[in-house]
């Protein structure tokens, strides 16, 4: 069927205990959210086409990342691929997790942020 590819294990994680079951188990899940997250990006290149933006570029940010405000001549849109990936504007900070979609028009003065984890981006520029 059309259903997702892999399946899910009988068995509950409390009786798994550390096994090499619990190892297959949580490679199983790993699988599942790459391949959702394959999907989000197929399903943002499609959107930054349908808004004129040209071709994403993955962009890391080191943990902790912090800098002054700053503005761009460009739009940007951006898809969180590892997160959480932090926005702090003037009006505040908006806090965007893997999976959310950030949008930043030209000329707003801002600074990107990562936590302690760093985090990764696939963004995209369009001139206005």
């Amino acid at each position: 069927g059309a259903g997702p590819r892999y399946r899910r294990h009988a068995g509950n994680l409390g009786e798994l205990g550390f096994t090499e079951n619990r190892s297959r188990f949580m490679f199983r899940i790993n699988v599942a959210i790459m391949e959702t997250d394959l999907m989000n990006q197929i399903q943002f290149q499609q959107r930054l086409r349908d808004n004129g933006f040209g071709e994403g570029e993955i962009k890391t940010y080191p943990p902790n990342a912090d800098g002054p405000m700053h503005t761009h001549d460009f739009n940007v849109m951006l898809l969180v691929l590892e997160g959480p990936f932090a926005l702090a504007t003037e009006d505040g900070v908006s806090t965007f997790q893997t999976g959310q979609v950030c949008e930043l028009a030209a000329g707003v003065r801002h600074v990107e942020q990562a936590g302690p984890e760093g985090a990764r981006v696939l963004l995209s520029k369009k001139a206005v």
